[in-house]
């Protein structure tokens, strides 16, 4: 299934099953990988999440309430470290393989080699309007899809 996707993306979706295993959750749901795509220093949507209102703060936050107590630093260690037990795999629910096939075709539709934080990004602002609304606020969030959209149209015109 993620034989396309590109290192950042494939990061950023074990990070996403790593915080619902610590949260202790059947599955990794799309708020796990929101978190983790504005979580993740090397992510290239994480400057988008921020300039729409998805401060480092309100992140840490809504990870204290949202996760159980689990600090975003702590978060991001956890993908470097190497040295750590391993956590219990939890299976990605329907929705977010929604999100994972929904991210595979806007990379097809935008021509493009592999599948990246942006299209992964752009799929849970189209499938979970909910939740990107919860986190943003309607107005930050379609106008952060639209940013996003943007940039990939500008990127397949580049091609």
């Amino acid at each position: 299934m993620f034989e396309k996707f590109t290192k950042l993306a494939l990061e950023s979706i074990v990070l996403s099953q790593k915080i619902a295993s610590l949260q202790k959750t059947v599955e990794a749901e799309p708020e796990h990988l929101l978190i983790s795509l504005a979580a993740l220093d090397q992510s290239s949507v994480k400057q988008q999440l921020c300039q729409a209102g998805m401060s480092s703060e309100k992140i840490e936050a809504a990870v204290k309430v949202d996760l159980a107590e689990v600090h975003l630093k702590s978060l991001q260690e956890l993908l470097s470290a190497s040295n750590s037990a391993p956590l219990k795999e939890i299976p990605f629910s329907k929705a977010s393989i929604g999100i994972f096939d929904r991210a595979e075709k806007l990379r097809d539709d935008h021509n493009q080699v592999g599948v990246g934080n942006e299209h992964l990004l752009l799929a849970v602002f189209q499938l979970e309007k909910e939740l990107t609304c919860k986190w943003l606020g309607e107005e930050k969030s379609d106008a952060i899809e639209g940013t996003i959209k943007q940039n990939l149209e500008c990127s397949k015109a580049l091609q």
